[in-house]
């Protein structure tokens, strides 16, 4: 059988098992690649570099093509190579967004080019990269600002709203916090901005309003402080969503100084090219199934229990609380919904684009607009050669690997993904429960540094 049909039937067998199968972590670094010489910038620089640009490049909100980037050094010219990379169905999808984020990013690395070395952050370089910034993720700060809608069309409360009730909720704080007085301060300040920018609406006043939120983010313990705001002070969720907010509106100018503080202490930063990646199309090729329909219990049979024995698919469906034949029928569904409909992740394609070329030095991290999923995940740890900063955890259905047998990573991919299967099926049998992990926040944000030392 097709080594994609088996891939196609192990997911939506594990995702019949359960949707998040792990929970949210951290990678650590092991890398195939580190030994390579010829590398100008530190490792962690890199890594810091590469979650910096994969957070701008997240220009749209939804679930559709979002991108991931990696760093490509060039020893010869001096030179970095960012390449980009967006999910995809089809080998020509997506290219009106990778084209525009080619552009946005040439914008900022144009205004990069003139850094120098000693520049500190404040500087002018800093001021010349922000609005590059705010032209290319503009839709993306009004979206988060809840300024116009989500692609969930979801009726939320203005922030102008969420933040005065945090400003009257605070208030009410008894003794008050040490850092309440900061930050009422600024968020009256922003506030007015909120108001500046609803009168005018200029990119100015759009920078302008992200400095502010910039300014709430480093107001000290500004976790604890709206966490310590009583439930019927104001709604869990709304002090959720604002500490979000508050996170990844002011992060936009976090990336400005973060970038000018790298293209000052390394050269290669200022001489950067955009590079679009598009796999060659037969690794797009869809696979049919010619050797009969998915059958769940075809397929459980494949596994064993840790006495050797074939598990007892009546068994688990009784667990899962599903009727055979109700379950057969998720299980066939799914199978042939990712076999006709299923995406090509960016970081997939990043990996085998890498691996195609063969490049020396090699990229070493890979990372995503959001944390990588349980699948890319899995691959990324499988394979070696890459990092990626974090995991979330959901697994998606409609997942797979592009239609080429590189090194025999499609085979090797799923022994791993059985072996967890037959992890689940044990733990399955063993808790006679589902094991139910919450749905996770699928975007995290790594700290960038605030001294040009630790680069």
């Amino acid at each position: 059988m097709e080594p994609s049909v088996i891939c196609a039937e192990n997911i939506a067998l594990l995702h019949l098992l359960h949707q998040v199968p792990s929970r949210p972590l951290g990678n650590g670094v092991e890398l195939k690649s580190q030994s390579y010489p010829g590398y100008s910038l530190p490792f962690e620089t890199e890594r810091l570099l590469a979650s910096a640009l994969a957070f701008l490049a997240g220009t749209k909100d939804g679930p559709d093509h979002i991108p991931a980037v990696c760093l490509k050094e060039v020893p010869t010219s001096r030179s970095l190579h960012v390449l980009i990379a967006v999910n995809k169905a089809k080998w020509a999808d997506g290219e009106l967004v990778l084209g525009e984020l080619a552009k946005g990013f040439q914008g900022i690395f144009h205004s990069l080019s003139s850094a120098t070395d000693g520049k500190q952050p404040g500087s002018s370089s800093s001021c010349n990269v922000f609005p590059a910034i705010i032209k290319m993720c503009s839709r993306r700060i009004q979206c988060r600002l809840r300024f116009t809608p989500n692609h969930r069309k979801r009726i939320q409360p203005s922030i102008r709203k969420v933040l005065q009730d945090s400003l009257d909720a605070i208030k009410q704080l008894q003794p008050p916090p040490a850092s309440a007085r900061i930050y009422l301060e600024q968020t009256r300040d922003v506030m007015k901005k909120i108001a500046a920018w609803s009168a005018h609406q200029t990119p100015e006043r759009l920078g302008e309003l992200v400095t502010g939120f910039y300014d709430l983010s480093r107001v000290p313990g500004l976790s604890d402080l709206l966490h310590a705001i009583s439930y019927k002070s104001m709604d869990p969720c709304a002090r959720k969503s604002l500490l979000n907010i508050i996170g990844k509106v002011g992060r936009y100018r976090g990336v400005a100084m973060f970038l000018c503080q790298v293209a000052a202490k390394h050269s290669a930063l200022r001489r950067t090219k955009v590079v679009p990646v598009r796999l060659p199309k037969d690794f797009f090729r869809k696979t049919s199934v010619t050797l009969g329909e998915p059958n769940l219990p075809r397929v459980v049979s494949r596994f064993r229990d840790r006495y050797g024995g074939r598990y007892d698919i009546k068994n688990i469906c009784q667990i899962l609380g599903l009727e055979e034949r109700q379950a057969n029928s998720q299980f066939v569904d799914q199978t042939l919904k990712s076999l006709k409909t299923s995406r090509i992740h960016a970081e997939m394609q990043l990996i085998f684009y890498c691996e195609l070329e063969s490049f020396l030095p090699p990229p070493r991290v890979i990372c995503s607009s959001k944390d990588a999923c349980f699948l890319c995940n899995t691959f990324i740890v499988m394979h070696g050669k890459f990092h990626t900063p974090r995991c979330h955890g959901k697994l998606y259905p409609g997942w797979r690997l592009p239609n080429t047998d590189i090194g025999r990573e499609r085979q090797h991919f799923n022994d791993r993904l059985q072996q967890q299967i037959e992890d689940s099926l044990a733990l399955l049998i063993s808790r006679r429960a589902k094991t139910v992990f919450l749905d996770p926040n699928e975007s995290t944000l790594l700290t960038l540094p605030r001294s040009k030392s630790t680069l």
